[in-house]
């Protein structure tokens, strides 16, 4: 489904990053998932991933705050079929204001 042609598309090899101490390899460039609800459809809002992921982003920040979940939804849709390519970052503590408790029971690494 790749939109971009290959001569467009950035070249890897000084594209990511390392975190340090971590085997964790990262894009220098992110996507921020935040106007993913602002698409007109959910079909458009992946397409808006698959063409970050085209130009070589392969880290995706995202909160559960975001569209009220709705960004979450999205991207966990897009990445279904590529996780082990991605990234995904989130904000911890991030909630609604009528729910201010901070949940440390959501938070976890993933790989």
């Amino acid at each position: 489904m790749s939109s971009i042609p290959p001569s467009e598309a950035p070249s890897s090899d000084r594209s990511s990053v390392s975190v340090p101490g971590t085997d964790i390899r990262l894009s220098r460039l992110g996507f921020g998932c935040v106007r993913l609800t602002h698409e007109q459809s959910e079909a458009s809002a992946i397409r808006t991933l698959e063409c970050a992921l085209d130009f070589g982003m392969t880290h995706f920040d995202v909160a559960r705050l975001y569209g009220m979940g709705n960004a979450e939804r999205i991207l966990g849709t897009f990445a279904a079929s590529r996780r082990s390519r991605l990234t995904i970052a989130t904000k911890v503590g991030l909630l609604p204001p009528a729910s201010l408790a901070k949940r440390p029971g959501l938070v976890r690494l993933s790989k």
